[in-house]
């Protein structure tokens, strides 16, 4: 194995005295080289019956247990891939924020590795944006790995994550960040600014949870104040970038989508559960320059998530909503 660092233990995003479930911690990041490795679907390599968890989240280290092993070596399907292979994937690589901020931000530290090299990714998990991101990443030589197959590998590159779960690395994050816009800019992906609404409601009432229950009395106040209503399922991947990038004034409700302020200098206003403190998004604008501010909200559990507060959908209060619109 030849291991190599790549960036110090970084300095803590300061979120003031703002309670965070996920408090920024940090580790030192590494990239790793490995030989005759085996890899599952979902990104364990497995090096002489040993599993290599320091590739891994800290809170899925330690979780594999001897059925997991032995089903590895003795019950799945080997497939020979003679070509070095990147691994990237993690059990929640099927969320489009883990995909683009963790996934991706792997992706970024190996670029040097990716054009004589196969991404793996799991097969049962892959969706459109997955795609669309590795056609806007030019990255061509993938390999979809199924849930009953292991990839016996020759050569096999890997890094540590950058930052704990739903924290950011304060180098790396701006780094992606020009790197994923430079590729846009290289193939005229960027369109002319007019193209784009200045002002940009994110919408959530085609999503299962975290709905506002009086969105008919704020739809008509967004009309009035020139927002865009934007529902980003209905759009392509470079298109809600385009959103993103050249919006001046972005609210929304707390979700994914928000991943997207990673490629914006907007003034922004997250609509949350006045009980929620995931404060990934807030961490995110603190590293890049953002004006970030939230809209806490009561909440009413939603029936198909019931004891998940993270789930709740919304109740805006009105005088609140018509302030921040001004």
């Amino acid at each position: 194995m030849i291991k190599k660092l790549l960036y110090k233990a970084t300095i803590k995003v300061n979120i003031d005295d703002i309670y965070d479930e996920h408090p920024p911690t940090f580790e030192k990041v590494y990239f790793y080289k490995f030989e005759n490795v085996l890899v599952s679907s979902y990104g364990v390599v497995y090096k002489k019956f040993k599993n290599q968890d320091q590739l891994l989240y800290e809170r899925h280290r330690n979780k594999i247990n001897i059925l997991n092993k032995i089903s590895t070596y003795f019950v799945k399907k080997k497939i020979e891939i003679k070509s070095p292979v990147i691994v990237i994937s993690n059990g929640w690589s099927d969320s489009f924020y883990h995909f683009t901020l963790e996934s991706l931000l792997k992706l970024y530290l190996m670029r040097d590795k990716i054009n004589k090299s196969i991404v793996l990714f799991p097969k049962s998990i892959f969706k459109r944006f997955h795609q669309e991101w590795f056609n806007l990443l030019n990255i061509e030589k993938i390999y979809l790995v199924s849930n009953n197959e292991v990839i016996k590998s020759e050569i096999c590159y890997s890094t540590s994550f950058p930052a704990r779960d739903l924290n950011h690395h304060h180098e790396v994050l701006p780094q992606f960040r020009d790197w994923v816009l430079k590729k846009m800019n290289a193939k005229n992906l960027i369109a002319h600014a007019d193209t784009y609404p200045k002002k940009i409601f994110i919408n959530r009432q085609k999503a299962s949870f975290r709905k506002i229950t009086n969105y008919n009395a704020i739809e008509p106040l967004l009309m009035e104040q020139g927002y865009t209503i934007i529902d980003l399922e209905d759009y392509s991947l470079v298109d809600q970038i385009n959103f993103f990038y050249h919006a001046k004034k972005i609210i929304g409700i707390h979700g994914a989508g928000f991943t997207h302020i990673c490629f914006s200098k907007a003034d922004v206003i997250d609509i949350i559960y006045e009980n929620f403190h995931q404060n990934c998004f807030l961490k995110m604008a603190k590293i890049l320059d953002i004006n970030y501010t939230f809209l806490r909200c009561k909440g009413h559990e939603n029936p198909m998530y019931k004891n998940s507060s993270g789930h709740n959908d919304l109740e805006i209060d009105i005088a609140l909503f018509k302030n921040v619109l001004k």
